[in-house]
């Protein structure tokens, strides 16, 4: 009974981890494509229940590796342990999501190369001609 029980809250550890990266991913995607306004405050909820769900993984997968071989193996304990790995890594390189900007640079350009970009671009119909008379 207890390994049946460990087993379940491992892989329940697990589903939850995975459905939370999802949350936080979409979340960073919409704030992204200006679907959502980046809210300080929610970035910290994140973060913390990111580090919650962390310390309650550790927790259940310090049982795990103590009963792996006492029960059988455990076959969530290493989908678990990647979760927690792709929390750390999450957290030590968090970076706050901003709204995209319209498609251009997003550095200041010189107007040399302001110039070029222009001179480009007002080359295009000519090359759209030219491929045109060669078909």
């Amino acid at each position: 009974m207890v390994c049946s029980n460990l087993d379940e809250s491992i892989y329940l550890h697990a589903n939850l981890c995975a459905e939370l990266r999802d949350f936080v991913d979409q979340w960073a995607r919409d704030v992204f494509t200006g679907q959502l306004a980046f809210d300080a405050a929610v970035e910290d909820l994140l973060k913390h229940q990111v580090v919650e769900m962390m310390q309650r993984c550790k927790h259940v997968a310090a049982s795990g590796r103590a009963m792996d071989r006492q029960c059988y193996v455990l076959q969530g304990l290493n989908d678990l342990h990647r979760c927690m790995a792709d929390f750390d890594y999450l957290l030590e390189n968090w970076v706050s999501p901003r709204r995209s900007e319209s498609p251009t640079p997003r550095v200041r350009l010189s107007s040399i190369v302001a110039q070029q970009i222009t001179d480009r671009l007002n080359d295009v119909p000519e090359l759209e001609r030219q491929l045109s008379d060669a078909v």
